[in-house]
């Protein structure tokens, strides 16, 4: 009971980051508008829920600062390929402090524009002005250690569920890992405190010395072990009797009464 309750999450918090030209305020409020709640454009804020688990979403250069956030929304639009990268590694130096230890899901939005640009360009336009397709994304998301690559439109609503699912698992998954390791580390601390405590309480008393007997907690020393060495006893080796040896002579009354005998 008491880990379930050590592993409850009241709400996972995300905070959404980017420049102004991948529509993030526009991202937050078309979800807002299909998920059917509301969003508030004052505190750049937007609450939901998933699975019945309340999920809060902040725009980062909104008035209403999050604190401690469990995963942040890294937006940047693919529409133009030469500037993805560039655009990344700006955010990523202005906020790295924020984010350090913190998991990150790159969104690649505006996609409604690869076709735009595509039918514009019609083959004939160099290779930095064309949108970034989704395997270079992909491999990008990797490279800078994101958690996942979602791509969304904030203009058709195409991917949004995507996006926001996506951003509270990370985050539950962040929240519940830090959890376990907090409760493991109490866990340990209890166990060292409880072996100190048991060390100090220990009897100190020889056994021989209590009456009664020897307790529970104390242990009879064993007893030494002989290390003289047993003499076994050697034996006399039996003599044998060789063939030349002569017989004993009988004795002259034997003799005698042999005599009378044959007579």
């Amino acid at each position: 009971m008491e880990m379930a309750n050590a592993l409850h999450v009241d709400a996972v918090r995300c905070v959404v980051i980017g420049d102004s030209a991948t529509d993030k305020q526009m991202m937050l409020k078309k979800y807002a508008a299909f998920a059917g709640v509301p969003y508030d454009s004052a505190r750049g804020e937007l609450v939901t829920a998933f699975n019945g688990r309340k999920c809060v979403f902040v725009e980062s250069d909104s008035n209403h600062s999050i604190v401690e956030p469990h995963v942040f929304l890294l937006c940047v639009s693919v529409a133009r390929q030469s500037s993805v990268e560039e655009k990344v590694k700006v955010i990523l130096n202005t906020v790295i402090d924020q984010i350090r230890g913190i998991p990150f899901v790159l969104v690649g939005t505006q996609i409604e524009k690869r076709l735009e640009a595509i039918t514009q360009l019609n083959g004939h336009g160099e290779v930095g002005c064309l949108p970034m397709p989704l395997h270079l994304a992909e491999s990008f998301a990797k490279q800078i250690g994101a958690s996942k690559y979602i791509e969304c439109s904030e203009t058709t609503g195409e991917g949004l569920d995507e996006v926001f699912e996506e951003a509270f698992d990370v985050g539950h998954a962040y929240v519940i890992e830090r959890q376990k390791g907090s409760h493991r580390r109490k866990s340990l601390m209890t166990a060292a405190h409880m072996k100190r405590q048991l060390m100090v309480i220990a009897p100190v008393v020889p056994p021989h010395q209590i009456a009664g007997g020897i307790p529970m907690y104390t242990f009879a020393a064993p007893e030494p072990y002989n290390l003289t060495p047993v003499v076994q006893p050697s034996k006399k080796p039996a003599v044998k009797e060789h063939k030349n040896q002569k017989k004993p002579h009988r004795s002259s009354s034997h003799q005698s009464s042999t005599t009378e005998e044959s007579t």
